[in-house]
């Protein structure tokens, strides 16, 4: 199966879930803008939590740019890497297993560890769910929609 998400430059809209530590689901929506250069991959994913009340969520951004070494073929693994003003560095490793991508990471030190999975319904087109743990808790999860702009 051929993928576009990543493996192709381009604009993704997403629209989603992002559930806390508590429970609390907000709805989120954001961006990803995917870039190849000969070196690397970049993903600069830009995602704002929108509460329907006055929450502590409100105008709460997440800006991120991940550094993706190049996937030479379908089942190669390759590495993956971000900085987190909160985290730290986070080192992650990504595949390819028929029609998802997977993702784990975890920072530096161990405590945050997390997993994500892109599943392609068509090439304009992904859901994408993940979850990040702080040491043995689970501190937020999410369910979005990555759609081909």
């Amino acid at each position: 199966m051929q993928h576009t998400y990543l493996f192709e430059e381009g604009l993704w809209a997403a629209n989603g879930i992002y559930i806390n530590e508590p429970g609390d689901q907000v709805d989120v929506q954001g961006s990803s803008i995917i870039t190849h250069h000969e070196e690397n991959w970049v993903i600069e994913l830009m995602m704002e939590l929108m509460p329907q009340d006055h929450s502590e969520y409100r105008n709460l951004e997440f800006k991120t740019v991940y550094e993706v070494q190049p996937i030479q073929a379908l089942t190669d693994a390759t590495e993956w890497v971000t900085h987190n003003p909160s985290m730290g560095r986070l080192n992650g490793l990504m595949t390819v297993a028929h029609d998802s991508i997977l993702s784990t990471y975890q920072s530096t030190n161990g405590h945050v560890r997390g997993i994500e999975t892109f599943i392609k319904i068509s090439d304009g087109q992904y859901q994408c769910r993940g979850a990040l743990f702080e040491g043995a808790r689970r501190g937020a999860s999410w369910f979005l929609i990555f759609t081909r702009e």
